[in-house]
């Protein structure tokens, strides 16, 4: 045998090559077929099968035929396992074969989209007191405990190994359970990686718990966690190595600054936020001293025009974000609203954000968009010098645009490193190109529900400004549902035509690059 097949991670990367495009149900049946004909490929082959697994199911199957009963019920195939007798030592050989071949386990009771297990508590319960080892799965590097009972949560403590560096948990944190959550670290000194949704809000008394999980995880990088207790954000802001946060609940109250030039969560550079205009815009009043490099905030309701403003004048007060920031990403959930200013920004609001020189990526998703004329966009393309990304997504078109093609050539003229482009404007007069100022970085461009009149035209200045475009969509082509929506004649006729103007860019921009090769004319 030739000494390559004698290279364990030879055999695992050639194992890893699969072909494509393959759905996971023939990629597991490929390996398993190589698994079975090849004596070299066995073993990776089935480490390969086993790495990642989103349920149990699989690991229960492994047991004599005889120990469990699988029982499929109603539509939604809910599994009912249940025990038919004592689980012996013997049982566990087999599971316990491919047990450490296990990285990544997702312990939820739902199997798929189609099977879910009705219960786990009788088989968790089982497995627990028959048990050889200290772990089920002693390599563990990922799990996720999700979707059980409250009542399930001490059966965690079977699949803790020092090994896990990534932890999700998410369940109602009865007060029974605390105690296991300080535990946690002790199980898992490697974490790096850690998700707490807890369901419900978190008391005084249980911040405690709290804290002494977070005393414990020196090497965290990653949380993602509800938090709604003042005392937990102060501990959060104290892990040294903590660089990524995502906070679903904001407290009521923050945590008061130490001295006034100590930083707010001093070592985070990513902050993903959930929650209302009102606690964000208080959460950056007290950041104003942090060094973001990404912010990214869902806001779940609209809230008034003066509290969005407050929201947008406590991010712009954040002056070491001027430096910092290169990533924005807001959306706004809302329902559509009529008024003198409809717009979900206005133009004063948005222009706020002007001061942010550094950002790369800009994205704003609303119902009603942002009020953007000729003007502010002119504004706009100087002040993000840097953009590569710029999405102003609105997800209504009952708003008629105020920007028209000038600003697009605005953006071409200030932006050379602008690679996707969405934006809705009203594209129905087209200004006439000069033939300069071209900007060839930018590829995708989403018009959204971009009015237009005629294709020709349009196709000619868009691939004028941007030669080096390959996509073109509109909101229909991405989001559209037929079910849920209804079009005008006008919009359909809007989109159709920016098919027109999809198909003739590449015609047009061939017809200009074959004339540069044309002779010049002689003068006559």
């Amino acid at each position: 045998m030739h000494r390559c097949w004698l290279i364990p991670e030879m055999l695992q990367m050639i194992c890893s090559h699969l072909p494509p495009g393959l759905s996971p149900n023939a990629m597991s049946a490929a390996l398993a077929a190589l698994a079975r004909t090849s004596r070299v490929f066995q073993g990776p082959a089935i480490d390969i099968l086993w790495r990642k697994q989103y349920t149990l199911l699989h690991f229960l199957k492994c047991m004599p035929s005889d120990l469990f009963s699988f029982r499929y019920v109603g539509p939604d195939r809910n599994v009912t396992v249940r025990l038919l007798r004592p689980i012996l030592p013997s049982d566990w050989d087999r599971p316990l074969i491919y047990a450490h071949r296990v990285r990544h386990l997702v312990t939820e009771t739902r199997i798929s989209s189609l099977e879910s297990f009705s219960s786990l508590s009788d088989v968790l319960a089982a497995m627990s007191m028959s048990l050889p080892n200290d772990s089920v799965f002693p390599n563990l590097e990922y799990l996720a405990w999700e979707k059980h009972p409250s009542a399930d949560f001490h059966y965690i403590r079977f699949f803790l190994t020092p090994t896990i560096t990534t932890l999700r948990l998410s369940c109602d944190f009865a007060p029974a359970n605390l105690s296991i959550l300080a535990l946690l670290p002790r199980k898992c000194p490697a974490l790096t990686d850690v998700t707490v949704n807890c369901g419900s809000s978190v008391g005084e008394s249980m911040a405690a718990s709290f804290t002494a999980f977070f005393d414990g995880l020196p090497l965290l990088e990653n949380l993602n966690m509800d938090v709604s207790e003042s005392a937990i954000l102060t501990r959060i802001g104290r892990l040294e190595r903590l660089t990524s946060l995502l906070l679903w609940e904001l407290p009521a109250e923050l945590p008061p600054p130490s001295a006034p030039d100590v930083p707010f969560l001093p070592n985070v550079r990513t902050i993903v936020l959930h929650d209302e205009f009102e606690k964000v815009a208080k959460f950056f009043r007290r950041c104003t001293v942090t060094f973001f490099n990404s912010i990214t905030i869902e806001f779940p309701s609209k809230g008034k025009g003066p509290t969005r403003h407050k929201f947008f004048a406590a991010l712009a007060a954040c002056q070491h974000l001027h430096a910092s920031l290169t990533t924005l990403h807001l959306t706004i959930d809302s329902e559509s609203m009529s008024g003198p200013n409809p717009y979900t920004i206005n133009s004063r609001a948005f222009r706020l954000l002007f001061c942010f020189r550094r950002l790369t990526s800009l994205d704003i998703a609303t119902e009603d968009g942002v009020d953007l004329d000729d003007a502010t966009v002119a504004d706009m393309a100087q002040s993000f010098p840097d953009i590569e990304r710029l999405h102003l997504t609105t997800y209504s078109n009952l708003m008629e645009p105020r920007c028209t093609l000038k600003g697009l050539q605005f953006l071409a003229r200030h932006c050379p490193g602008l690679k996707s482009l969405q934006m809705t404007f009203d594209a129905s007069t087209v200004p006439t190109f000069d033939g300069k100022g071209s900007q060839t970085t930018l590829t995708d461009l989403n018009v959204g529900f971009s009015p237009l009149t005629t294709a020709l035209p349009v196709a000619r200045f868009i691939s004028g400004i941007f030669p080096g475009i390959q996509s073109l969509v509109t909101y229909r082509d991405l989001y559209f549902d037929e079910e849920e929506e209804a079009e005008t004649e006008a919009q359909i006729a809007s989109h159709h035509l920016w098919e027109e103007v999809r198909l003739q860019i590449p015609v047009v921009l061939a017809i200009r690059e074959e004339g540069r090769t044309w002779p010049p004319r002689s003068p006559s």
